[in-house]
């Protein structure tokens, strides 16, 4: 059971990793687009700040099932 829990955990995070990494590229291109524009951009500041914040959630509750994992 641990052994399932360990991997779920390192599986989960090494995901959100990968999403955070296309949304880091991808944001990226998106805000050449609005910086020059300070309506636009603080906008979609908000966007990516929120969007962000739910892949650390996800990447933290890999970790803590990972942790699980290897505490049972």
């Amino acid at each position: 059971m641990s052994e399932i829990l360990i991997i779920t955990g390192i599986v989960i995070a090494l995901g959100a990793t990968l999403v955070l990494l296309v949304f880091g590229i991808k944001q990226w291109h998106m805000r050449q687009n609005v910086k020059d524009l300070p309506m636009r951009y603080n906008e979609w500041l908000v966007q990516y700040k929120t969007k962000r914040g739910y892949i650390l959630i996800a990447q933290l509750i890999g970790i803590i099932i990972g942790i699980i994992g290897l505490s049972i």
